[in-house]
């Protein structure tokens, strides 16, 4: 994972708004794009993490690229609450799951970097295979089974 970036690039400029969303309504005036070590985004996410550990990120959805505490609380809250029941499908599915909007054609230039980007990763020396047993609890993953990845949005189930 890539803590470089605490807001998306270019993520004011977009519309992540979903206006049909009525538990979670979008405050004017207010951007929902990606902040944070996982770049959450939506109004319905950032309303339920709000809602969840305890701040207004409806209001204030800066506070998830302001605050360290609030941030990483609010990424924890999104991979246990969409991530982490589906890591036992595989590295392709918490992509899946995180960055589902690419899918099907919608961003089709940032799912080959990411495959390439585990590729080049999966072909260097680095100790890939620890770091993912121990912090993602799959089972290891080399280029020779990577077959599920290349697609990251063919998944099943």
């Amino acid at each position: 994972m890539d803590f470089c970036y605490i807001k998306e690039i270019n993520g004011a400029s977009r519309d992540y708004c979903d206006k049909n969303n009525k538990q979670y309504p979008c405050v004017p005036g207010k951007g929902y794009y990606g902040r944070g070590p996982i770049q959450i985004s939506w109004n319905y996410n950032y309303g339920a993490a709000g809602r969840s550990i305890g701040f207004n990120g409806l209001s204030n959805p800066e506070a998830v690229a302001n605050d360290a505490g609030i941030a990483f609380k609010t990424a924890f809250w999104f991979w246990m609450n969409n991530v982490h029941s589906v890591m036992n499908q595989g590295f392709d599915a918490t992509i899946r799951a995180i960055n589902g909007m690419e899918c099907n054609g919608g961003n089709s230039g940032a799912v080959n970097a990411r495959v390439g980007s585990l590729q080049r990763l999966l072909q260097s020396n680095w100790c890939f295979h620890r770091w993912q047993s121990l912090l993602l609890g799959f089972g290891k993953v080399s280029s020779k089974n990577l077959h599920g990845f290349n697609d990251i949005c063919n998944l099943k189930g």
